[in-house]
């Protein structure tokens, strides 16, 4: 499950590829129970946890360079998982914040999502769309590539510049969002003109990566500024 960390007000929830998700360690530490605790409950009712949505356990071994111990076992809930562990614990004044924050930290992690997605998503259509000209007159001139690997070289392309490793776009703050969106925006600005012009797909492409990295350094001072 490839996932990163999102640091809300409340608490810190892991976004994977299927949502946003809890560690079991951080509600039993917040709830004041034994973490070994919290994982029997989840077992005694593991059966209802599933129909919330996938669920499984996974471990996680001891930090490098401690001496001893054993792999811990937990397990990264859901929204509608969550919710319902910290439902199993008495209803104690401790309890109902954990409850409260719950609620609070996944309504900030939507919309982190929805922010994110509302940035750059619209043009990342145009330059997909743009990509599939591209592949288009590749093919109409002999290129036996897949349409699919043009939309994956833009995509790694886009991420080498920004230094982003795969898998690592869920994790992005506003301003890289806008970055990327910038990104596309010259993309397929790139192709569109370099075809226009009546050059190629590889000039084309070219012309994309050369207008991404000339920005790309244009824009990391700006991210040093607003990080620090």
């Amino acid at each position: 499950m490839s996932k990163h960390t999102l640091q809300t007000g409340y608490f810190p929830l892991v976004l994977a590829k299927d949502g946003a998700r809890i560690d079991s360690r951080v509600i039993a530490e917040n709830l004041g129970i034994q973490h070994d605790n919290q994982i029997q409950t989840l077992e005694s009712h593991r059966s209802r946890f599933e129909r919330l949505g996938v669920f499984r356990f996974q471990t996680e071994k001891p930090p490098a360079g401690t001496k001893g111990g054993r792999p811990v076992r937990f397990a990264l809930l859901n929204e509608d998982q969550a919710y319902f562990a910290a439902t199993l614990s008495r209803n104690t004044a401790r309890a109902v914040e954990v409850k409260f924050r719950l609620v609070k930290a996944f309504a900030e992690a939507r919309q982190h999502q929805q922010t994110r997605d509302s940035q750059y998503l619209p043009f990342y259509h145009l330059a997909h769309d743009a990509t599939r000209q591209m592949a288009s007159h590749a093919a109409n001139h002999g290129s036996m590539v897949a349409e699919g690997i043009f939309h994956s070289n833009i995509e790694r392309m886009i991420n080498k510049a920004m230094g982003i490793e795969t898998g690592q776009r869920d994790s992005l703050d506003a301003a890289q969002c806008n970055a990327i969106s910038t990104a596309y925006q010259l993309v397929n600005a790139a192709i569109t003109d370099t075809l226009a012009a009546g050059s190629g797909h590889e000039a084309a492409y070219q012309e994309a990566k050369r207008r991404v990295n000339d920005f790309i350094r244009l824009f990391r001072p700006t991210a040093r500024r607003l990080s620090a």
